[in-house]
């Protein structure tokens, strides 16, 4: 079974961005999260805040597009190979 490359790496962008989105959102209610802003060493203008939910959110979605994209087209490569032998 092959994976569609463009499928899975807006899946990833998806799903990451969103995660990093929420969690931001979380802290910035909760006033908790010194342990989101490690991400500022990462992400240039992230911060814990409103804005910085978008700004993480948009650094999330490109992070988990290339990394789901990566992570499908190497899969394929390795289900190919299985295949042929």
């Amino acid at each position: 079974m092959k994976l569609k490359v463009s499928a899975m790496a807006v899946a990833g962008g998806v799903v990451l961005g969103g995660v990093i989105f929420l969690l931001t959102l979380s802290a910035r209610i909760g006033g908790h999260g010194q342990h989101l802003a490690l991400l500022q060493s990462l992400f240039w203008h992230y911060t814990i805040s409103f804005r910085g939910t978008l700004i993480g959110g948009a650094y999330g979605f490109v992070c988990g597009f290339v990394g789901g994209g990566v992570f499908a087209w190497i899969y394929n490569l390795i289900a190919g190979e299985a295949k042929a032998s």
